[in-house]
């Protein structure tokens, strides 16, 4: 395999061979182009990976945004004196002072 470059210089046809210099210089470019085109896709790699995540973690913290939204509700209504007076009079059986009370015969 010859590795000569020709040159023409003033009508004379010269052949000059590559030097080892020149061969060595040669492969060191490619050799980083091939380092730098490595880098880049890890690169992109990497940010496709961390970009999923965010999105991930960003949908997190939205679910945990609505539940704290909710609780925050029920913590408002827990604390309502009409939930409490309903919740007595459904779960405990309490009456208000004068109020009738009717019970069913049934036995239903």
């Amino acid at each position: 395999m010859c590795y000569a470059v020709k040159i023409i210089n003033r009508g004379c046809l010269k052949v000059r061979k590559m030097t080892l210099k020149t061969k060595l210089s040669r492969i060191l470019i490619v050799l980083i182009m091939v380092y730098v085109a490595y880098i880049l896709i890890q690169q992109q790699i990497s940010l496709n990976y961390y970009g999923t995540r965010q999105d991930y973690y960003k949908d997190e913290i939205n679910n945990q945004k609505q539940e704290l939204e909710a609780l925050e509700k029920k913590q408002i209504m827990y604390d309502s004196d009409i939930y409490i007076e309903k919740l007595a009079r459904e779960k405990l059986g309490y009456v208000k002072p004068g109020e009738r009370v009717f019970l069913d015969s049934s036995g239903k």
